[in-house]
């Protein structure tokens, strides 16, 4: 009976003993003309879901000297696209300049901004 106890609470232990952190942390791979809506959770921490008939904005990379696409809203580029975008950008490009063109913006819906090594 000791035995049967024993292999039992082993095996419980197997299952529930592999990492909970790959569970609760998942890479997102965030490239650009992703289409997703936010996801917000009680640790502040974002992710993007979407299906064709859901897709509630897009990710684009705002590279240096590229601002006229927050004046135009990427139309150029997303001709068939009228919702808001996500805007990833890296930290060391935020100045008054840009910071104005996002708040004169009428098409940002957030800002995905990235550590300056990582973009």
């Amino acid at each position: 009976m000791l035995a049967l106890l024993l292999l039992t609470s082993c095996c419980v232990f197997a299952t529930y003993g592999e990492g909970l952190s790959e569970d609760i942390y998942i890479t997102i791979p965030v490239a650009e003309g992703v289409a997703g809506y936010r996801l917000f959770n009680g640790t502040h921490q974002f992710g993007f879901h979407s299906s064709k008939a859901d897709s509630r904005g897009v990710v684009v990379k705002l590279g240096r000297g590229e601002k006229a696409g927050l004046r135009d809203c990427w139309r150029s580029r997303f001709r068939n696209y009228l919702g808001k975008y996500h805007v990833l950008l890296s930290a060391d490009m935020i100045d008054r300049s840009v910071v104005q063109e996002i708040l004169n913006s009428d098409c940002i819906a957030g800002l995905i901004i990235v550590d300056p090594e990582s973009a």
